[in-house]
């Protein structure tokens, strides 16, 4: 029979480092080659007293083949953006940090975690004492050492789920028929015949109304055309009166009110 693996114990602290001009680069090596651990990063901030130039730094750490890579981890200045939230960006020490630009200081936070196995003398130990000592630093059971690769996984899965759950919604609506109210249709219906039958023309006033209108005008002081020609384009304009001896009696008329002035 083969032989079980160890028990592992997985181990977690608080990482926090800081760069400035004089001390501009950081590395962790984390605490020996023999453990599984990984470095889980979640903000990086500007200090209080920073300056307004632009602070970019740099994390250089191996990628999945073993060989060093170097990224941008962020660009801070402190009038537009002063931290940024990594949500738990995990790199495998040993890890360092540069500050490639800015006078700093800038703050970076995160988690150390440690996956070790347990010897068997800790283990038999642990199986014959009634009562089980944590260690100091060690985590809450069932904690495990998250992966980069999972939580990356995990996200994007919950991105295509939502979006298909969107696009899904996105196809009912247009395959579902819309509903036109019947009032609405007896309305648009109504309005359309509406447009469709002229309104009659409104008759022209009597004689005696434009008198009315006219002497209202000149007792108001209000100029009237001062020859027929023109007080006949006045009448058509303003009282739709195309009948030429109508025309004649009001110009005759309103003769007739200059005089009484």
């Amino acid at each position: 029979m083969a032989e079980d693996p160890g028990r592992r114990e997985a181990h977690v602290s608080i990482f926090g480092c800081q760069l400035t001009l004089d001390k501009n680069e950081y590395r962790f090596n984390g605490e020996g080659d023999s453990m599984t651990q990984q470095l889980v990063l979640q903000t990086v901030c500007l200090g209080a007293d920073a300056s307004d130039d632009l602070h970019r730094v740099e994390v250089e750490a191996a990628n999945s083949q073993g060989k060093l890579t170097k990224v941008q981890l962020v660009a801070l200045k402190s009038s537009i953006l002063t931290t940024v939230s990594l949500a738990g960006f995990a790199v495998t020490p040993p890890v360092s940090f540069r500050l490639k630009s800015g006078s700093g200081p800038v703050h970076i936070s995160g988690h150390h975690f440690i996956s070790q196995e347990n010897s068997e003398e800790e283990e038999e130990e642990n199986n014959t004492s009634p009562i089980k000592k944590p260690s100091k630093h060690q985590a809450p059971q069932g904690l495990l050492l998250p992966s980069p690769k999972k939580l990356k996984f995990e996200d994007d899965s919950e991105d295509e789920s939502e979006e298909e759950k969107k696009a899904s919604e996105d196809e009912e609506k247009q395959r579902s028929p819309v509903k036109v109210s019947s009032k609405t249709f007896d309305l648009t219906k109504k309005e359309k015949e509406k447009a469709k039958t002229p309104s009659a023309p409104k008759p022209p006033p009597s004689l005696s109304d434009i008198k009315v209108r006219l002497k209202s005008m000149s007792d108001k002081g209000q100029s009237l055309p001062k020859t027929e020609q023109k007080f006949e384009n006045f009448l058509k304009s303003s009282f739709k009166l195309e009948d030429k001896k109508a025309a004649k009696e009001l110009w005759a008329f309103t003769q007739s009110l200059k005089g009484d002035k």
